[in-house]
């Protein structure tokens, strides 16, 4: 879909370029003229950069003291369309304070059952230890990340009683997925837009099963949960499209706990 109005747009901005080029220099005042060959000039050049405007995608970990813009305000907000974000009911969402690969920085986890919080791998990289602010600030030992190679690292806590949230399948295209995070660190929000495709670079950095949100999703969501309209937890934010915010999940798919293979976590770059 934004493929298709960044063409649009290209040609709109082109077309009406070489018309006024075409048809417009041949003005005998020499003012005239010129101030058309810079117009036809800005023209091309605006249409140049949006044809090739970043279309990367980034990890979504907040440096800590970092000044991130954000255009999110206040503890809720609706993005798009009019949803109505999901109740996280019993659902334990928790912000992350970490030094790793040489940088502080802050995400999101969530509680997946009792001991046991869920993130993103790149949040964490090699640290060992973690500060978790939930109901209270506690340390929690990062246990590893997957071993099948997903963005995805499980931490170790002292949680209390808490049960397992309840999985459930990616919905269908359209649909609203609501996620939670801390962006830039700061207070928590939750956003919520429909599914859509997650773009084909996506699959190139991230394994698994990914789904896009047409949303605007701020650093510091990296390692919140991404849930359907029911309040069941179907992934978890690793990433978001540079050009649109438009967020990434990484989908579950099955439950998490201790047994889960994991590998030691390193440093984005490090083999």
């Amino acid at each position: 879909m934004r493929d298709g109005e960044e063409h649009y747009e290209w040609r709109t901005v082109r077309g009406f370029a070489w018309r006024v080029c075409d048809t417009r220099l041949s003005a005998r005042s020499l003012t005239v003229a010129g101030l058309l060959i810079g117009a036809c000039i800005a023209a091309i050049g605006l249409s140049v950069a949006t044809l090739t405007a970043s279309r990367d995608i980034e990890p979504l970990a907040a440096p800590a003291g970092a000044e991130v813009v954000t255009a999110v305000a206040g503890a809720v907000e609706i993005r798009q369309h009019d949803l109505i974000p999901a109740s996280l009911g019993d659902l334990f969402v928790v912000k992350i304070s970490v030094t790793a690969c040489g940088d502080r920085s802050s995400a999101t986890g969530v509680v997946i059952g009792e001991g046991l919080i869920i993130t993103a791998a790149h949040a964490v990289g090699d640290a060992g230890l973690v500060r978790i602010d939930g109901p209270s600030i506690v340390t929690g030992e990062i246990l590893g990340v997957f071993a099948d190679g997903r963005d995805l690292a499980l931490i170790e806590v002292d949680t209390g009683t808490i049960a397992a949230p309840t999985l459930a399948p990616a919905p269908d295209l359209g649909d609203p997925i609501t996620v939670v995070g801390y962006p830039a660190g700061g207070a928590r929000t939750t956003t919520v837009g429909p599914r859509v495709n997650a773009p084909d670079l996506a699959a190139q950095l991230f394994r698994g099963e990914l789904v896009g949100l047409d949303a605007d999703i701020g650093v510091g969501f990296s390692g919140g949960p991404a849930l359907d309209a029911d309040g069941n937890l179907i992934g978890i934010v690793v990433g978001a499209e540079t050009a649109t915010g438009m967020g990434i999940v990484s989908v579950l798919g099955e439950p998490i706990d201790s047994d889960t293979p994991l590998l030691d976590g390193t440093c984005q770059g490090e083999a």
